[in-house]
């Protein structure tokens, strides 16, 4: 599968945590996805963030 999840999290002090997670190679979704994201940063109230309970590592990286 091929696919971006946006995930939006209602965070501490009005904030909304956001994170992009790219799974497996997207192509179109990415470019809609990180266009998504573009607008999001003229957005004062939202955070960007690495990882949040919605993500995890790859199964490939917790073998490292």
């Amino acid at each position: 599968m091929d696919a971006v999840i946006l995930y939006l999290k209602d965070g501490k002090n009005g904030k909304v945590e956001v994170v992009m997670e790219l799974v497996g190679d997207p192509g179109q979704s990415f470019l809609i996805g990180n266009a998504i994201v573009n607008n999001l940063w003229e957005v004062n109230n939202c955070v960007f963030v690495k990882q949040n309970e919605f993500t995890q590592d790859s199964p490939s990286a917790l073998l490292q």
